[in-house]
């Protein structure tokens, strides 16, 4: 499936840029400043901004079978889809910890972001909509069991 204009507005984008200056101010002034052994952080906000996606699948795509839906239903390949993704905001965590030798530093760091999507709507294959369907409509599984 090809997929995704990710819509974002030029409000936000000042205040990504903002935030990534400030992050990067900080973490490019800490470490160089520090002697030895160190230990940097951050806790902030994911804002992410909702996704309209759309396209043309690419080869034959075949829906999963669900309750209250005429499936499987193969669409063909050409066939438009599209839908809409509301997120919402999420957190996001920084932990580094680092030594400095002489001219050498090396540095331990973990991150973890997360959010959750909110809803999903205009769900549209072909000419289906398919917004107050199972998710499971999307995915296809063959099992096979060796005998």
């Amino acid at each position: 499936m090809k997929s995704s204009n990710k819509v974002t507005s030029g409000k936000n984008k000042v205040k990504c840029a903002l935030t990534v200056f400030v992050l990067a101010s900080f973490f490019a002034v800490g470490p160089l400043l520090a002697e030895d052994f160190y230990i940097a952080g951050t806790v902030g906000i994911n804002d992410p901004q909702n996704s309209n996606s759309a396209g043309n699948f690419v080869n034959n795509f075949v829906s999963g079978q669900v309750a209250g839906f005429n499936s499987p239903v193969t669409f063909a390949a050409g066939s438009p889809f599209s839908w809409e993704t509301d997120f919402a905001d999420g957190e996001t965590y920084f932990l580094a910890a680092g030594y400095k030798y002489k001219s050498y530093r090396v540095e331990l760091a973990l991150q973890r972001s997360s959010n959750t999507v909110t809803s999903q709507s205009d769900m549209v294959f072909g000419i289906t909509n398919l917004t107050s369907i199972d998710a499971g409509v999307l995915t296809t599984v063959t099992l096979v069991i060796p005998v």
